[in-house]
């Protein structure tokens, strides 16, 4: 899914589609980089967060659904890698 960038603006407080990433101390904001230094905290080396950014996606997996309120939003679908099929159930 491609990102476009006349959408970063409108999009910028809330990002769409977010995404599991590792982040690394150098990726911090010097916000947070003062923040760890006056609470005497070293930031961690690797740790992994579900972050909604602007970036594009690749291999993102979702729903139908989902993809249909980001294709209504303004994302743009550039390839489909896969589909899956399946049946829900209601467990109770």
């Amino acid at each position: 899914m491609e990102y476009p960038p006349e959408l970063h603006d409108l999009h910028n407080n809330y990002p769409l589609a977010p995404e599991r990433m590792t982040i690394t101390p150098n990726m911090l904001s010097p916000t947070a980089l003062n923040i760890s230094n006056e609470m005497n905290v070293q930031p961690a080396l690797k740790s992994e967060k579900l972050v909604p950014n602007l970036c594009n996606k690749q291999n993102y997996v979702l729903h139908y659904k989902n993809l249909k309120l980001y294709i209504s939003l303004g994302l743009k679908l550039i390839k489909i890698h896969r589909v899956m099929k399946f049946t829900q159930h209601c467990r109770f």
